[in-house]
């Protein structure tokens, strides 16, 4: 039952409200695009309960939608109506208790630092794009960055003689992150590559255009098949955390390199590293079969 007397557009103000909150345009997007798609099939922002959104999950899954796209109805669903409870638009929430749909667990693919290195070195410092791309491959690697926040990094970031770089993350958070001697020696050939191009980022085009996001994931899914391997920027930045956590890189350090809000996030993530391949590197360590 709405308790006020008019009827707003209550998509545009919980989309204003997320964005007062200062969520990403990825997070922004998602959420317009699964409740209008929730309004469209169920009818008005009233009549829609907890009932009908698993019935239309449960119809989408049966025609091919995975567990994961499922769950972001879900979560759309859920965080729209929290909104509105909270705002006092509704007086009950029609999604309380909805659950997401149970995710079946699978082994997440890791690269390998063999791999990594494999890639970089099948990439010739022929040109500066060469260049510039074989150093963000290296950088997404060492510091397990997104790459979101790799494309942000504005030039005066950078403390080559500090050996850091500051990174803006979500929410506009900032943190430090070091970088390897390695690294460093290849962002020096870079910058000399790179001169004066008047982009205040520290990667660009050579022009000082920014460099789209889809067109580095074609990129370095590019550089990946000339190895024969499939190659994203996410799958480096958990490739890079899985080997910290099995080389035992104290929790709290990893957070600061992913930049996570809460450390429960980072064990969270560790505890599942653990899980899917610890088992066996501590039982290679500690077999009881080798003891005897």
């Amino acid at each position: 039952m709405v308790t006020k007397n008019r009827t707003p557009d209550y998509l545009e103000i919980f989309i204003q409200d997320c964005r007062f909150r200062n969520l990403s345009e990825k997070t922004l997007k998602d959420y317009s695009w699964h409740l209008t798609a929730l309004n469209k099939e169920l009818g008005d922002w009233q009549t829609i309960d907890k009932s009908g959104v698993k019935s239309l999950v449960l119809r989408l899954m049966d025609k091919g939608l995975s567990p994961a796209s499922a769950n972001h109805y879900i979560r759309a669903a859920k965080a729209f109506y929290s909104f509105l409870v909270r705002e006092g638009y509704l007086e009950n929430n029609p999604m309380a208790g909805l659950q997401l749909v149970n995710m079946p667990r699978k082994l997440k693919p890791v690269l390998e630092p063999k791999q990594i290195s494999k890639m970089l070195s099948s990439i010739p410092d022929t040109c500066f794009y060469k260049i510039r791309d074989k150093v963000m491959i290296l950088i997404l690697w060492d510091t397990a960055i997104r790459l979101k926040e790799l494309l942000n990094i504005q030039f005066d970031d950078l403390d080559l003689k500090m050996g850091t770089v500051k990174i803006t993350g979500k929410g506009n958070k900032d943190r430090i992150v070091p970088l390897g001697r390695k690294t460093i020696r290849e962002l020096i050939k870079y910058l000399k590559h790179r001169g004066d191009n008047h982009s205040p980022l520290l990667f660009s085009t050579k022009d000082g255009v920014k460099i789209m996001q889809r067109n580095f994931q074609r990129t370095i899914a590019k550089y990946g098949q000339k190895i024969g391997v499939k190659v994203s920027p996410h799958l480096i930045r958990h490739s890079a955390a899985t080997f910290l956590a099995k080389s035992e890189m104290p929790a709290q350090h990893i957070q600061i390199l992913l930049g996570h809000s809460s450390l429960n996030t980072t064990q969270r993530y560790i505890n599942q590293i653990v899980n899917q391949q610890g088992l066996q590197i501590s039982h290679r360590r500690l077999s009881p079969g080798d003891r005897i």
